[in-house]
């Protein structure tokens, strides 16, 4: 049974054979990403999110289980939910409600932090809400105070103040702590919202989770899947996805909800860039290089503005993507007469605070440019 269970809690690297398939060196690499820890006295432990497995396996194994539940249950929260859910976000919480744990996959725009307080509201516990990034956490204030009329506190960001209620820290400020600081920090909440919940798969986000001894656990993610293949370490914290919100056609699983908002279209855009004969994309660094040479290639950007200029042209309104931040500066520059809004790693909060509000006060008709980098 033990063995069940550890292999339960094991998957392969990714990176491992990432490494061995470019022929790079895979020392120190571990072939195999586990999920449990094995204490002193030799007792095995699970993650959470394999509670409801690790039950099946050992009721199929013929065994009894008796379950002590130590888990935080939080302090009572007196609130009600403020706002109104149309009916497939109405689904997406009462199919979040009926498990402890879970992970809620919805698109940008579907309004993941008003079904979360819906989910507060509804559960009237003592809520710990976990970001990634301090550009979250005023957007969150905000949706508190409107949905559920109160102030939520802060750890993290350039605030260190905390009310119990309602909370928000950032995974970062919460990794520079030891355990034993972790599990004082997070104590006395028997909920614990993780918003861009894919992120908590990355080592020191994963310790993180761990010590947090909530009894309701909920993720939300726009993007289950990442590029390290490491997706199913975030569903061991926090449990299998429970629902789905596609805006693509839903099929014949009963998760899936259909989404009503726009719709993505993926457009091709040819260019006539080539890469170098000379550049081995086998090589360790080879796609850093290339990604280097794209975002500097001349004729490739003017092209790329050029489709920027004509979507405003039209009305419409753009975000561009680009993982470089001089990639960026290069096409602003090409577009002298458009006022872009250029978010990127070391925009301070002010000015992330007045581009969210031009983006609010946007016009549905007006044309908007938006440009951010992305990890």
């Amino acid at each position: 049974m033990s063995a069940a269970l550890r292999h339960a809690a094991t998957i392969h690297n990714p990176g491992f054979y990432e490494a061995q398939r470019a022929r790079r060196s895979t020392w120190n690499i571990p072939r195999f990403v586990q999920g449990f820890d094995v204490a002193i006295d030799h007792d095995l432990i699970m993650p959470r999110g394999l509670r409801d497995h690790a039950a099946s396996l050992i009721r199929l194994a013929g065994s009894e289980l008796t379950c002590a539940d130590e888990r935080d249950q939080g302090n009572e929260l007196n609130v009600s939910f403020l706002g109104e859910l149309d009916d497939r976000q109405a689904t997406a919480v009462d199919a979040m409600l009926a498990h402890e744990d879970g992970i809620l996959h919805a698109p940008t725009g579907s309004g993941k932090t008003v079904m979360a307080c819906a989910i507060i509201a509804e559960r009237s516990v003592s809520t710990l809400i976990l970001i990634n990034k301090t550009a979250l956490a005023s957007q969150w204030r905000e949706q508190i105070k409107t949905m559920l009329g109160i102030k939520a506190g802060q750890l993290g960001g350039g605030r260190v103040k905390t009310r119990g209620q309602v909370d928000i820290m950032l995974l970062q400020s919460l990794a520079r702590h030891s355990p034993a600081e972790i599990i004082e920090l997070t104590a006395g909440y028997g909920q614990v919202i993780v918003d861009e919940c894919h992120h908590i798969a990355a080592g020191s986000y994963e310790n993180v989770v761990s010590q947090i001894g909530a009894a309701w656990w909920l993720g939300l993610t726009a993007t289950p899947e990442r590029k390290d293949g490491l997706e199913q370490v975030t569903t061991w914290q926090l449990g299998p996805v429970r629902h789905i919100i596609t805006d693509t056609l839903p099929g014949q699983d009963n998760l899936v909800t259909p989404y009503d908002g726009p719709r993505r279209e993926l457009r091709v855009h040819e260019t006539s860039y080539r890469c170098p004969p000379d550049l081995d994309l086998a090589q360790p660094g080879a796609i850093t290089q290339l990604g280097g040479l794209l975002a500097a290639d001349t004729a490739r950007n003017h092209q790329i503005a050029a489709d920027i200029a004509a979507a405003l042209q039209a009305g419409r309104k753009c975000l561009v993507l680009s993982r470089r931040r001089d990639h960026l500066t290069a096409l602003a520059a090409l577009l002298p007469d458009t006022e872009a809004m250029i978010m990127r790693g070391g925009t301070g909060a002010k000015a992330l605070v007045e581009i969210r509000t031009r983006i609010a006060d946007t016009d549905l008709g007006d044309p908007l440019l938006v440009m951010t980098t992305v990890p």
